[in-house]
Parts: C-alpha cells; structure tokens; sequence
C-alpha cells in the first residue's frame, strides 16, 4: 500500500457514463448494459458502476484539459489510497489501471465514504450494537452463557477477596481520566515543574554511550523521573480512594451486576465498530481501471459476505490499515482547518 495521500480541487468535467460487468467480470458497453437503479439497489447488492457527477466547466476549460487529467483517483478525492497486496504487488504495472492478471495480487482503489453513506454505514454498525446487547443478555444465546461463565469467576473465593478484585475492575474503568489528572496536579508542583524537559534531557543521555555522556547528570535525572512517577502514582489513588469506599459498602452482588452492564456496553461497542469498518471497506474499496475510463466506480467485493467471508486475511488487514490512515489524515486535516 503506498502511503501518498492524494489531496486536489474536484476536477471539472462532465458526468461520466455508467459502466457495468458482466458475471465474466469483464466491462459491458454501456449501451448493452442496463442502467442500474440506484434508488433502489440494496447495500450489500452486487457490485454495479455507479456513475460520478462532477462539476460543470467553460467549453474552452474543457478542451483545455484531457480526461485522463480531470478524472483520475489522484485528483478528485481528496483521501484516498491505492492498496497493493501480494508479492511484488507494489510495483505493478497493471496495479493502478485494473490490467494485472496476476492471481495472488490484490489491488484496489480505496477512498472514504460520503456523508449519505456513513449515514448507512453508522445504522448498521447501530444495529450490529443492538443485536449483539440482546443476545448478551438472552438465556438461550452463547455469548450469555459466556459472559454468565465470566461472573461465576468473579464470585469465586473468600467474599473479601472477591469484593477487593469486583471493587479493583470497576475503579480501572476510570483509570486513564484519573492517570491524567493526577498528572496535571503533580506537574503543578514547583519540584516538577520542568518535568518534560527533565525527561526530554533524560532520554538524550540514555541513547549516549556510557564513556561520552555525563552519569552523574544522568543518575540524578533518574531518581527526579522516579520521584515524579511515584507521586503521579500517589495522586492517582487518591482520587481513587472515595470512589473505593463508596463500592466497597456495596454487596458485592451488586458490584458484579455493575461489572455485568460493563462488560456488555464494552463488548456491544466492540461489534459497533467492527461492523463500521467493515461496511466502510465494502463501500469504499474499488476496483482499478484505466484513466481514461474515468474513476473507479466498481467495488471489489459483491456484497458484504464476500468480504467477511471470501477475502485474504493479508488483503482485511491492509484494507484496516489504509482506512485507519486515511481517517487519521482527514482528522488531522479537520483540526488544521482544511
């Protein structure tokens, strides 16, 4: 997968003929092809081309520029990656323009989903949610009969024992919001003041070799970083302490029912999001195809089953990694203002 992000003004030209294929695989002239009804094609339908409008330009504009200048993947979307898997998949030739034959090569265009498909996207991943709290809590479901399993464990032991690790699980729900602002306190403090600095210095001399960097600097450096870390760890606890005592006069059956509810919520929005990236690559991952055709518009798998099902571990996990990027780069680019 190459790591170029493709950034440009939308292009202008005009709106591109639909194209489709036949069950061969290969293109159909648009004029043998029937056009596909787009109102009403199902989601997880097989793939069909979709044609893409572009923005209207002068008559002299357009003679000015070719399609293949106007139209190609690098300069109308603005995030987007062309993901490459299989020996050699990367350099080629027939990786961009959908001409590869080559059988343990997987190629595609990949881009993010549009508003109205995210609108999509995010009910089913909602509906993923809800499915999987249901069973979670129905009698006659696996996955209740699993997290059931997970609380008899719990109970297991001397009930003190038992309340001290119930009363530990729930307080480590909150363990990165307290970390933090225990944190915040302690670098408040004059002793650390320059805390960041301290560390930054510490990490130079650590990377030094031994004959060339100044130990007593350095061992002093060490202790000061100790001292920091302990009172962060202090602070921490404290903030813990009131939330401890007010669970710890709880029965411990109604810790474990709270555990219960926890375990549901973090497991229902695992699924959340697992359906959400998988719907994300369905929609947006397209086959290549040359230039002058215009921009992809075919998808890769046929439906969603295809891809739950059928593609290569190698070919889910690059797929993961480039919508991963492409998301970090369009939220960076949200936070620069662009």
């Amino acid at each position: 997968m190459t790591d170029e992000i493709h950034s440009n003004e939308v292009p202008e030209g005009a709106v591109l003929p639909p194209v489709q294929t036949g069950p061969d695989g290969y293109e159909v002239p648009a004029e043998e092809a029937p056009a596909p009804d787009l109102a009403t094609a199902p989601m997880d339908a097989p793939a069909e081309e979709v044609p893409i409008a572009v923005a209207p330009q002068e008559p002299d504009a357009q003679a000015e520029a070719s399609p293949a200048e106007v139209r190609t993947p690098k300069n109308m979307f603005n995030y987007s990656h062309y993901v490459h898997v299989g020996p050699g998949s990367d350099t080629c030739p027939g990786g961009e323009d959908g001409s590869c034959a080559d059988p343990l090569h997987f190629h595609s265009w990949c881009r993010l989903p549009n508003p109205y498909q995210k609108e999509t996207i995010r009910e089913k991943a909602l509906a993923a949610k809800a499915r999987r709290v249901r069973m979670l809590r129905d009698l006659d479901c696996d996955a209740f009969d699993i997290l059931e399993q997970d609380m008899d464990t719990l109970l297991r032991g001397d009930e003190e024992e038992v309340k001290v690790n119930v009363v530990d699980e729930l307080v480590a729900q909150k363990y990165w919001e307290n970390q933090s602002e225990a944190l915040k306190d302690v670098q408040e403090k004059d002793e650390f003041e320059h805390v960041e600095e301290d560390l930054e210095r510490y990490r130079a001399l650590g990377v030094m070799d031994e004959a060339d960097r100044n130990q007593e600097e350095y061992e002093s450096l060490e202790k000061h970083i100790e001292a920091f870390e302990n009172a962060v760890e202090e602070a921490r606890k404290e903030r813990e302490q009131p939330e401890r005592e007010t669970l710890g006069a709880r029965d411990v059956l109604d810790l474990v029912d709270m555990i219960r509810e926890q375990r549901i919520e973090v497991e229902a929005n695992e699924w959340f999001m697992r359906e959400y990236q998988k719907w994300t690559q369905f929609i947006g991952t397209m086959r290549p195809r040359p230039a002058e055709k215009g921009l992809p518009n075919a998808r890769v798998f046929g439906d969603i089953n295809h891809l739950k099902d059928q593609a290569a571990p190698e070919v889910v996990e690059a797929l993961s990694d480039c919508y991963q990027d492409l998301e970090s780069a369009k939220n960076k680019g949200s936070l620069l203002g662009n």
